[in-house]
């Protein structure tokens, strides 16, 4: 599946969550550029943690999905 990110304001609805509050200090960073999203980061064992994730605001998922193939 592919999202595009074809307004300014698309990059503030999604944002990196890290495993810091877990106590862990894996890294990640969230950007757009030329409309494609870019997921970046480093997962760290350290302290227990190993966990990166990019969301979305529900509505906004909600807006995307369904023009992707296969989304039901």
């Amino acid at each position: 599946m592919a999202l595009t990110f074809e307004t300014a304001n698309e990059q503030q609805r999604w944002f990196a969550v890290d495993d810091g509050v877990m106590g862990g200090v894996s890294r990640s960073t969230f950007s757009v550029s030329k409309n494609c999203g870019w997921f970046h980061g480093e997962v760290s064992l350290e302290n227990g943690g190993g966990l990166l994730l990019f969301v979305a605001s529900r509505a906004n998922l909600n807006q995307a999905l369904p023009r992707q193939p296969g989304y039901a």
